[in-house]
């Protein structure tokens, strides 16, 4: 909760929207993202590993939900990891 507070999911909302972006756009916006992380000492190893850590805590905070949310939070979970990987 505490990092949480700390901007923890700002910081995993960025990165979610940095790796849509370059999973679904065009090769050079992917190319100019890296170029923009190189040019401020960003690593990009960084960005996957919030986006992996977010994917596996997704749906931590309320373990009585239905089976079909479950099923939604699964597939949310897959997505995450397959932009990662395509990122």
């Amino acid at each position: 909760m505490e990092r949480l507070n700390g901007g923890l999911y700002v910081l995993q909302l960025i990165d979610f929207i940095i790796v849509d972006v370059c999973g679904a756009g065009a090769q050079s916006i992917k190319q100019r993202v890296h170029q923009i992380l190189n040019q401020r000492k960003a690593s990009v190893k960084t960005i996957r590993n919030v986006i992996r850590e977010y994917a596996g805590t997704l749906g931590d905070e309320n373990d009585d939900v239905s089976e079909e949310e479950q099923k939604q939070r699964e597939q949310e979970r897959l997505y995450l990891l397959q932009l990662v990987d395509k990122f």
